[in-house]
């Protein structure tokens, strides 16, 4: 299995993301947390596209899980990709989907309304950690709507980074990047969808994902934290850094 660091997003994936923001607008209610969200995963959703540039071909079909707020749906789609986004309540996202095809779907409580094996690529980025009810039954249903030889894309907080055990050793906390449970469940009530439930090792996913026939094939360590030494470590020891991404294809 190969480990690697993240790619360099390039300019015009940047400009993808940013077109998305200007088109996308949610209700006013959220548009505070589109903002922010927009500011602190700008980066992220850049490189998140170029992943996907680098390993499926234009006009494949991408499934993603949990669009909102459907900024790589749109880079994607924009990108020449088919894009066929997933989320708990489309409306309360974005009031100008246009062309996009977002469909209505709670993935932790009922099939995706979508036929076996539709797609080359499903992409679950950052709802991993978010699963409360039955992962089992939600990666099942990844499984499914993938084609044989098709490739998942998941990332997640990475709990054996370095933030995650000096927040563990030093603050009694099991997580670093959300770490208070009270805050999280009430996204159920600000937001409409859970917080953070836990987070994951490398370890955890690639053995969760194996039940699915899904294999892993590449590990990628993901993001910076912290001040000058913490840079440097990560740096020296990537399996350190805050996230990481598994690049998996389905068996046939």
């Amino acid at each position: 299995m190969k480990r690697s660091i993240e790619p360099a997003f390039t300019e015009a994936d940047i400009s993808l993301i940013d077109a998305a923001y200007e088109k996308l607008r949610p209700s006013e209610a959220l548009s505070d947390w589109f903002t922010q969200y927009t500011r602190n995963h700008r980066k992220r959703l850049a490189i998140d596209l170029r992943m996907l540039r680098e390993n499926a071909a234009e006009g494949a079909m991408v499934v993603e899980f949990g669009s909102a707020p459907c900024l790589l749906t749109h880079a994607a789609q924009s990108a020449g990709f088919k894009v066929i986004g997933l989320d708990l309540e489309p409306d309360r996202i974005t009031e100008a989907t246009g062309s996009l095809e977002i469909l209505k779907c709670d993935i932790e409580r009922g099939p995706v309304p979508l036929d076996d094996g539709v797609a080359d690529v499903v992409i679950f980025n950052e709802v991993f950690e978010h699963l409360r009810i039955d992962p089992i039954f939600t990666i099942s249903e990844v499984a499914r709507v993938l084609k044989p030889g098709g490739r998942l894309f998941l990332s997640t907080p990475n709990l054996q980074s370095l933030a995650g055990i000096r927040n563990l050793v030093l603050s009694n906390r099991s997580a670093f990047v959300c770490p208070d449970p009270y805050e999280e469940f009430s996204k159920l009530r600000t937001l409409g969808h859970m917080g953070h439930v836990r987070e994951y090792t490398t370890r955890d996913v690639i053995e969760f994902l194996e039940h699915f026939d899904l294999k892993t094939q590449e590990i990628i360590y993901r993001g910076m934290r912290g001040k000058r030494l913490m840079r440097l470590t990560q740096r020296v020891f990537p399996r350190l850094r805050p996230f990481f991404s598994v690049a998996a294809v389905k068996r046939g």
